[in-house]
């Protein structure tokens, strides 16, 4: 109801007096409301100027109820960079024009809104789980970042809500830096209405042939609608015999069906029709393997779940990109519903992201039966399938006869995933070393790659699997800054060692007994008490050893306890002050949720910090009653003073898996040599990493999850961190030298058993080895060359020359490494006109100011002029505050 008060606000303050008389009857529209805008000391909003923007997968019009969708906040690429924000906030509200049309309604005489506003369904944001996202504590259904690190791009799910549920708008607000924060403006919120249409019953053109190259997985979904209250007409008395049977398809060619609109069946469909079977249809299908992709099997529905639903999923490519499904409706003669040749491939190379169908029933023409419980009747000879209408057959007895035509089931199809794949490869052969085809077009520039590695091993020892090569990119940093799109992993079928697989070796994760894979690592150390006087709560945790265990094990009614939590008393003893410290349950005036669950430690290593929250439960006339009936120390309304001091925060202090960050010359060269790792998750968090070939520090985007240690928030702590490593390394290969075998005999002498040998001893202590001294590497100079290509040297001497056999002076004193430098000319930083004076931020005393702004069009590179003050702030000359 946030937006009520301020859609008020904005209507004139005759509204808002109204608003503050009828407190009662709009206490969830006018108390509770949800600031979005940035706390701390920060200037006046800044209008947003098309830099950052929400955008939603697909871009569509519309948004189809129940539907997944992936919403994005990002910054527009300037100049090839990506803007970058700091923090932000997305919600979702229900739209204004709801309240607009609401309140523009001359019948209306009070200014009470309608009574499902504070409670229409917006739908449902859920997190990818990288570490860039994370829920707000204070605004239900909003998502807030996890830290203040710069990042360009940020994604949630949205489930769309139910139909019915109207119009929704997402809205942002996106701090910059702590001079510039927009809210709400332009790109900043995007409008979505549901889209009401059932669908359409019209199936596309077919695109043959289709020029997409990857390949997509799609989930159908069946769901029937078939019931006494859609289709009363002669609906079976029985209800419980009414049923789908199993639903089977493919995924084929254009030049396969199995069965078409206006065709004659085949025996297989025969059997489905009439029997619901469909193995002999199943048999048919696989007879045809060479333009089939996947059968599609789900399992039937019936009642009392006719009108739920079955799933299944299947994959389609350029050669076989139709799709075709049938089930029979039972009880019923020969009739059928179903989807023949749909096509999933679009004009413009690409795979349809979802879509809807209705479908109606089908007489397969096999048998001449009228209602859905008539006897056998064969159709001989057999008749073409056709659509069953209001009109067809055209007998009175016919269920559908003289009756509005509604679809009896409904068939949802979602792209799950696209598999990268190269026009020119070809899997229907086998796998074969030459894969020509990969290299189908030479790239140069800033996107130049290094030659194909070699294959790897098979993936499987037995059975198919695949084989990879790899390449990369010869200057990552330019290549990612040009948002290069080379194929950079090959993938070719190959067959294992045995050519099949036995059942045990195969999942052997699932197979195991459960025992065995969740197992569980010790508690940790118990966390801080969450209070420093009266009392609170402390907790430890432990984790499964397997990180695949956590989906399996975590449903299991006997799954191992993964978090503990138990009350304890802080240093300062029980009591607060002058009385006792209010109890962890809150007040029972003012409802709460129940606590989530313990975050994660803020800290790896050292010392940091878990958190959990509750939510105060809003108040209107359904939780009123329910905590009539159900709180017994209910005494009256819940008002904003009851809530007032509600605890609904714990904090305490907790250990990272590694106890001490100081980071160990071994441990820094174990962590300055492990590969770039960016991690599996969707994130682009901008971190840095160092370079073993290199041996230099570099920026790269990061996934929020999961990667390795060689993983820095800086260039200064990467740096920090892998000098001492490079360092080491440099003394370690002066150290490392090659023997004469003169001196190798020596050495044989002076061995541990020495002593067997004073003669020796003797003989040599007038002649004590010295070993070579060098210098530290200098740093690197400059590059030779102002404009191309050129050289960095770095270079060392010798302190000390060895004498008497002692370790002698490495041979290298001077080392080089490539540098380029662009040969154009520097681009000066170009600003736009300021914007007016904004007013003053208040209306009396010393410290009101007025602000402008300008915004950066183009950025200096080069070593171009940098850009200047975006931000101007002078002070207003007001009277003194009265008071």
């Amino acid at each position: 109801m946030a937006l009520y008060a301020e859609f008020l606000k904005m209507r004139g303050g005759a509204h808002l007096i109204l608003c503050l008389l009828l407190v009662t009857e709009l206490h969830s529209a006018c108390a509770i409301h949800c600031d979005r805008e940035p706390g701390g000391h920060m200037p006046p909003k800044t209008k947003a100027d098309h830099r950052f923007r929400i955008k939603i997968s697909g871009n569509p019009d519309k948004y189809v109820p129940g539907e997944v969708y992936t919403i994005s906040l990002k910054g527009e690429r300037i100049q090839k960079t990506p803007q970058k924000f700091t923090g932000f906030m997305l919600v979702v509200e229900p739209s204004n024009e709801y309240l607009a049309s609401w309140v523009d309604d001359p019948l209306r005489s009070i200014a009470v809104p309608p009574n499902d506003y504070s409670t229409r369904n917006v739908g449902v944001f859920s997190l990818f789980g990288d570490a860039s996202t994370r829920f707000s504590d204070r605004c239900p259904n909003a998502v807030i970042q996890t830290s203040s690190m710069p990042k360009s791009d940020i994604q949630v799910l949205w489930t769309a809500p139910p139909r019915g549920s109207g119009c929704v708008v997402f809205r942002a607000t996106v701090v910059e830096n702590r001079d510039f924060w927009y809210m709400d403006d332009g790109p900043l919120s995007h409008l979505l209405c549901e889209d009401v249409r059932e669908n359409d019953d019209n199936q596309p053109d077919i695109v043959n042939p289709c020029c997409a190259c990857e390949e997509a997985k799609y989930e159908v979904t069946f769901e029937g609608l078939w019931s006494r209250h859609t289709h009363p007409k002669d609906f079976p008395i029985n209800g419980f015999l009414t049923k789908f049977s199993d639903v089977i398809g493919a995924s084929h060619s254009a030049e396969y069906q199995f069965w078409d609109y206006g065709g004659f069946a085949s025996e297989g469909l025969h059997q489905v029709a009439e029997r619901g079977a469909t193995r002999m249809l199943e048999s048919e299908l696989k007879d045809q393997s060479e333009h089939i992709r996947t059968i599609i099997k789900a399992r039937g529905i019936g009642h009392p779940n006719v009108t739920g639903k079955t799933f299944a999923v299947f994959r389609v490519d350029r050669k076989h990109h139709l799709m075709s499904i049938v089930s029979k409706i039972d009880p019923s003669p020969d009739w059928i519903v179903g989807v023949s040749r749909l096509e999933l491939c679009l004009r413009n190379c690409s795979w349809v992201d979802h879509t809807v169908l209705n479908l109606y029933p089908y007489d397969a023409g096999t048998d001449s039966g009228i209602t859905y419980l008539s006897p056998d009747m064969p159709t001989k000879p057999r008749e073409p399938i056709q659509k069953i209408t209001s009109s067809y057959p055209n007998d009175p007895r016919s269920p559908f006869f003289g009756v509005e035509m509604k679809p009896l089931a409904r068939l949802y199809l979602t792209r799950q995933r696209l598999y990268e794949k190269s026009c020119s490869d070809d899997n229907t052969g086998g796998a074969s070393d030459d894969d020509s085809g990969l290299d189908d077009y030479t790239v140069s520039g800033d996107c130049e790659v290094t030659e194909w590695g070699p294959w790897s091993a098979c993936s499987v020892t037995c059975g198919k699997g695949v084989k990879y090569k790899q390449r990369s990119y010869i200057d990552s940093t330019k290549a990612q800054i040009k948002s290069c799109n080379v194929k950079l992993t090959a993938r070719y079928p190959c067959q294992g060692a045995r050519e099949t697989c036995s059942s045990q070796a195969n999942h052997e994760l699932t197979a195991a007994p459960l025992d065995s894979i969740c197992t569980v690592t010790k508690w940790s150390s118990w966390s801080s008490c969450s209070v420093t006087c009266g009392r609170g709560v402390r907790t430890r945790t432990r984790k499964y050893e397997l990180r695949e265990a956590y989906k399996r094990c975590s449903p299991h009614p006997k799954s191992p306890r993964l978090e503990q939590n138990d009350e304890c008393y802080g240093v300062g003893g029980q009591i607060c002050g002058d009385s006792e410290e209010e109890s962890q349950e809150g007040k029972p005036n003012c409802p709460l949720t129940e606590w989530s669950r313990w975050s994660p430690c803020s800290v790896t290593c050292g010392r940091g910090r878990r958190m959990r929250t509750r939510l105060r439960v809003a108040y209107n006339e359904e939780t009123r009653a329910m905590y009539e009936h159900m709180e017994e120390g209910y005494n009256g309304p819940i008002s904003t003073e009851d809530c007032a001091d509600a605890q609904i925060i714990d904090e305490v202090e907790c250990d990272g898996e590694i106890p001490s960050c100081e980071i160990t010359p071994s441990m820094a060269r174990e962590i300055c040599q492990m590969p770039k790792d960016e991690g599996p998750c969707t994130g682009n968090n901008s971190r840095w990493y160092f370079d073993s070939q290199a041996e230099v520090c570099l920026e790269f985007l990061y996934s929020g999850c999961r990667g390795n240690r060689n993983n820095f928030l800086t260039q200064k702590e990467c740096e920090n961190v892998c000098q001492k490593y490079k360092e080491d390394g440099e003394e370690d290969a002066s150290a490392i030298t090659t023997v004469s075998p003169a001196f190798q005999a020596e050495n044989f002498l002076f061995s541990p058993n020495m002593s067997s040998h004073p003669h020796l001893v003797n003989h040599r202590t007038d002649l004590m080895a010295v070993d070579c001294e060098v210098t530290r590497w200098s740093s690197w100079s400059a590059c030779s060359v102002s404009c191309g290509r050129g050289f960095k040297t770095k270079i060392r001497a010798i302190r000390v020359h060895a004498r008497n056999g002692g370790k002698p002076c490495p041979k290298k004193l001077t080392r080089k490494k490539k540098c380029k430098r662009n040969c154009v000319d520097p681009v000066d930083c170009i600003l736009s006109e300021w914007t007016s004076w904004s007013p003053c931020s208040l209306t009396c005393g010393m410290n009101a100011v007025r602000q402008r702004t300008r915004s950066e069009l183009v950025s200096n590179s080069g070593g171009g002029l940098p850009c200047g003050s975006r931000l101007e702030v002078i002070p207003c000359e007001l009277l003194p505050c009265n008071g």
